[in-house]
Parts: C-alpha cells; sequence; structure tokens
C-alpha cells in the first residue's frame, strides 16, 4: 500500500518531462540549437530564442560533462527513491511539487545524455536572466509548490499543539 501510495505522483514528473521534451523538440526542429536568432519575439518581453547550455543553472558547471549528468541523475534517483519509500513523510502538496522538480530534473538529463547540453529557449526580455526551458519552470514551481506546502504542514503542526 505504502509503495502505491509512494509511486502515486510519478505521472507528475512524466508529464512535466513529456511536456519539457516536446518543447525542445519543436524548438529544435525549427532552427539549429546552435543559432542565436529569436524564432518568435514579443517585443520587451519575452522571445523564443534557442541556447545550448552544456552546465547547470545559470551556466553554472558548464562543460561539467559526464560528472554533471551523473551527479544529476543520482539526485533524481535519490528523491524519487525517498518519495517512493517514504511518501507518508510529506504533505500532498509538497509530494506534487518534489515530483515536478524530479520530471524537470529527468527533462534536462535526457538532454544531457542525448545532446551532451541542455536546449534552453525561453528568453524574458523584461528582465535581464537566464534563457531557460520548460524544465526548468517544472524544477522552480515544484521547488515553491513543496516550500510552501511544507510551511503550512508546519504551522497547522504547531498550531494544533498550542
Amino acid at each position: 500500500m505504502r509503495l502505491m501510495k509512494g509511486c502515486s505522483g510519478m505521472w507528475i514528473a512524466a508529464a512535466a518531462a513529456a511536456i519539457d521534451q516536446s518543447s525542445k523538440a519543436a524548438v529544435r526542429g525549427l532552427r539549429s540549437v546552435r543559432s542565436t536568432a529569436p524564432l518568435w519575439e514579443l517585443p520587451g518581453v519575452v522571445a523564443i530564442r534557442p541556447a545550448f547550455n552544456t552546465g547547470a543553472a545559470f551556466s553554472a558547471f558548464s562543460g561539467g560533462g559526464w560528472a554533471l549528468t551523473l551527479v544529476t541523475a543520482l539526485l533524481i534517483a535519490l528523491l524519487a527513491g525517498w518519495l517512493i519509500a517514504r511518501p507518508e513523510r510529506q504533505p500532498k502538496w509538497a509530494r506534487v511539487g518534489l515530483w515536478l522538480i524530479i520530471g524537470g530534473g529527468l527533462g534536462n538529463l535526457y538532454d544531457r545524455i542525448a545532446y551532451g547540453g541542455v536546449t534552453d529557449f525561453i528568453e524574458l526580455r523584461f528582465v535581464r536572466f537566464a534563457v531557460f526551458n520548460l524544465a526548468d519552470v517544472a524544477i522552480c514551481l515544484g521547488a515553491v509548490i513543496a516550500a510552501v506546502a511544507l510551511l503550512i504542514d508546519e504551522r497547522r503542526k504547531e498550531s494544533a499543539h498550542v
């Protein structure tokens, strides 16, 4: 029973990874990822501009190669294993957020293995920020959801003890 509960969020990770990979395939199909010209732009707001990132977030550890790929795979496996083995340890919405993080991680991990780096393509034009992709959105959104859920759960536990 615990295993079924632990695996119940896998569809979230699968959906996040599939949406990410579909969007990247569309961008790669339109133009070489190594091109820097925007494919589409809403002036002053956002542009779809392919970029190739061999590092982690914000190009940290650029050129990390297989070491970065291995660390990414290990972290995803550890987080998924923990969620499957100990689902009762986190509130439902924290699990949702963590499965989103896994899905985003899997999307970027696939790119690292298949292409040697990650396909990024969303460029915000109203603020100076790194070019990113939907896997990065899933990771950040998942982190926010998990953090908020854990904070709410902690406050609920504190008020129950008073």
